[in-house]
């Protein structure tokens, strides 16, 4: 996948774009500027801004409109609030960086990895969708293959291609014993196909509702969500903590896609990208295998 592109799902444009607003802010204390200091400043903002809300934030909605529009109202108090009253214009732009900084701070929290439980699962199982399926080209190695090669554990794939939230609870009712891993990859198909984030809520909290019981992990992929699509990934990190599945940052799958030899057409993975995948599951997981330590490693 393009580096640029996987800038933006990632995440990491809301931190380059948060730069960018936060520069433009700071360009504003200067007085007296030139046509061409202001220009600059003004596509600066509008640069950053655009970056910034294509990277799908999980801010609360009312902190993440004062984000973008707070910003904006600095450079209309500069146009239109005269200049004897300076001290509302300066407490407008110290309260908008004040904003910015808080957040991106309550954005950088959705990028630390969390903590897992203290446990050891002796069986892992898969719920996903054709990225953990695959799709069935020649030569094709699934990366739960490498997984299970690597920790001489048994991985069951039950990922199916076109799988959905709502299709997924067919998957998990094959999973009948009461211990193990559940790593579940999902929801991608329900962002390219139009679900609505109502069916979305229900299906995610059905899912997680089957297959949360004692004795299981369960460890849910953060999806590199394509632009407008925040209140997913609220919604996203909202029932993995109710149902105390671990999330793991959409930066690990992204780091995945990078590059132009990781899938076979922009989406599914190529055997490259199914063994960098098997390296992120293992670098991610191996405290919750019951595995020796150096069976984890990475090569």
């Amino acid at each position: 996948m393009n580096p640029a592109i996987v800038h933006i799902v990632s995440g990491a444009s809301f931190f380059s774009g948060s730069a960018m607003i936060a520069a433009a802010l700071g360009m504003s204390f200067r007085q007296r500027s030139g046509l061409v200091w202001r220009i600059f400043q003004r596509l600066l903002l509008i640069a950053g801004i655009l970056l910034a809300v294509l990277a799908s934030p999980a801010l609360h909605p009312v902190l993440e409109a004062a984000f973008f529009i707070v910003p904006l109202s600095v450079f209309v108090a500069d146009e239109f609030i005269s200049e004897d009253r300076r001290s509302l214009r300066l407490g407008l732009k110290v309260f908008s960086l004040a904003t910015c900084l808080l957040c991106v701070s309550l954005e950088a929290a959705t990028w630390i990895s969390p903590q897992l439980p203290d446990v050891k699962q002796a069986k892992v199982y898969v719920v996903g969708d054709s990225v953990r399926a695959g799709v069935g080209y020649k030569g094709e190695r699934v990366w739960t293959e490498i997984v299970e090669k690597e920790t001489a554990l048994p991985v069951v794939n039950l990922a199916r291609g076109g799988g959905t939230v709502r299709s997924s609870r067919t998957q998990a009712m094959f999973i009948k014993d009461d211990a193990g891993l559940i790593f579940l990859e999902i929801g991608g198909n329900d962002m390219l196909g139009g679900t609505s984030l109502p069916e979305f809520r229900d299906g995610l909290d059905a899912l997680l509702r089957e297959l949360c019981k004692p004795g299981r992990t369960l460890v849910m992929l953060e999806l590199p969500w394509a632009p407008f699509h925040g209140s997913f990934r609220r919604c996203q990190r909202e029932l993995t903590s109710r149902y105390g599945a671990a999330l793991i940052p959409r930066r690990v799958f992204s780091q995945v896609l990078c590059g132009g030899d990781s899938t076979v057409d922009g989406l599914h993975l190529s055997n490259i990208g199914h063994e960098r995948m098997a390296v992120a599951f293992m670098e991610t997981c191996s405290g919750l295998l019951a595995i020796q330590n150096e069976k984890a490693g990475v090569r």
